[in-house]
């Protein structure tokens, strides 16, 4: 056996014992820390949960609520939740940091700037964009002051603003944050660094976005070069070739897209394993290609495995799931299966009506997608119901 693996397993055993021999409250920091470095390396954040939980209650026992140690466990937690999609689970933990590090250490501190930045991501994540931009910006202003503009931190800050301003439509300000990012990444790491890619990559989505695609894919491939060079094995290789199979879905050249989406699954378990979400999110963009192309039978099968895969690693009620449910919704619909239809979309629009704001974009759309499917099924009371819903969510109006 390999060093290294013989390490890993060594690891998995004792971490093993930990578990079976003790209670969580009777190990230390480190042995908590050590055992959530097991699953987390699976994507498997559900189960580093508990351990987080563990320390979390240790760190509030031992040292109070205004502690930093405290304070980052708690940041943790709202990162699991984050990355499970179960963002009001998060919320309230990446709400209470930053409220702690504004009173301990003040607005102007490198810890608020880290609480703030994370909050502002998940309100992302929420599309509550109104909510991140001003943490992004507090955030940008510290790193700015404390660390200055050839900070890779101040980078990595001012490329998730450019982000944001894509999903709020102010393009242009995107891009030009995108290109200091590029300019800045350059300079400090280097245009070989898998960052720089990185930024790259992240400018070819906006210009993706708009319909830009001869400017997207130059971008793509030089992304995908970098990483390969910096790393033949790493697994962001597979990140890069689906996203730039995700550009020529978008160009309907289906036939170059699915080899690359074929390819990228096939590097990702071979680096990472097939027991983690993103493996599950290509599982579902391979289904998606197959939707557009219209293979209706290829589609269903790999958003099935992307489904099954996600309800074991992230949960029934995450953002994530509710994805895919709604995609086989769809798809039952276009396939004339109302039945089916009818079902995937209710299961998706409970979990979205929880984690998302009434008037949300996606959940109108599936109450008119649930309408259709009721008319369909020869339910026009329904439809009619659901249809009020809609209009009662965008500008309250009454149909009756």
């Amino acid at each position: 056996m390999h060093p290294r693996t013989m390490k890993f397993w060594l690891l998995i055993l004792i971490a093993s014992k930990l578990v079976a021999n003790q209670n969580l409250q009777n190990l230390s920091f480190k042995e908590l820390d050590s055992l959530v470095l097991i699953p987390y390396a699976k994507g498997d954040y559900k189960s580093c949960i508990p351990y987080m939980e563990a320390a979390r209650d240790k760190a509030l026992t031992q040292y109070g609520n205004k502690d930093s140690i405290y304070t980052q466990y708690i940041m943790n937690l709202g990162f699991f939740y984050s990355n499970l999609g179960a963002y009001h689970k998060a919320l309230p933990f990446l709400k209470e940091a930053v409220s702690i590090n504004k009173e301990v250490h003040g607005v102007e501190h490198l810890s608020y700037a880290n609480s703030a930045f994370n909050l502002g991501h998940l309100y992302v994540n929420l599309e509550k964009y109104e909510l991140a931009e001003p943490l992004y910006l507090q955030a940008r202003q510290i790193y700015q002051v404390k660390l200055g503009k050839k900070s890779e931190y101040y980078c990595s800050l001012i490329k998730m603003l450019a982000n944001l301003y894509t999903f709020m439509g102010k393009y242009n300000q995107a891009e030009l944050l995108f290109r200091e990012s590029i300019q800045g990444f350059g300079e400090v790491l280097g245009k070989k660094h898998t960052a720089y890619g990185s930024a790259l990559a992240d400018l070819a989505n906006l210009y993706q976005l708009i319909g830009n695609f001869e400017q997207a894919e130059p971008l793509f491939k030089e992304a995908k070069d970098i990483q390969f060079q910096a790393d033949p094995k790493h697994p962001e290789n597979a990140i890069n070739l689906n996203n730039l199979a995700q550009l020529y879905v978008k160009m309907e050249q289906y036939s170059k897209a699915e080899p690359l989406y074929l390819e990228a699954i096939q590097l990702f378990e071979h680096t990472t394993g097939a027991n983690h979400p993103t493996y599950a999110i290509m599982l579902n963009n391979l289904g998606n290609l197959y939707d557009m192309w219209g293979k209706d039978e290829l589609s269903l099968k790999y958003y099935i495995s992307s489904l099954k895969l996600k309800k074991k690693l992230v949960g029934e009620q995450s953002m994530d799931y509710a994805g895919t449910l709604n995609n086989i919704a769809h798809l039952y619909k276009q396939m004339g299966k109302y039945g089916e239809s009818k079902i995937y979309y209710l299961n998706a629009k409970t979990i979205y009506e929880r984690e998302l704001t009434g008037n949300h974009t996606i959940i109108l759309l599936i109450l008119n997608n649930l309408a259709e499917v009721y008319i369909e099924l020869e339910q026009p009371k329904l439809a009619k119901r659901l249809l009020q819903d809609g209009l009662t969510k965008v500008v309250g109006y009454n149909m009756s």
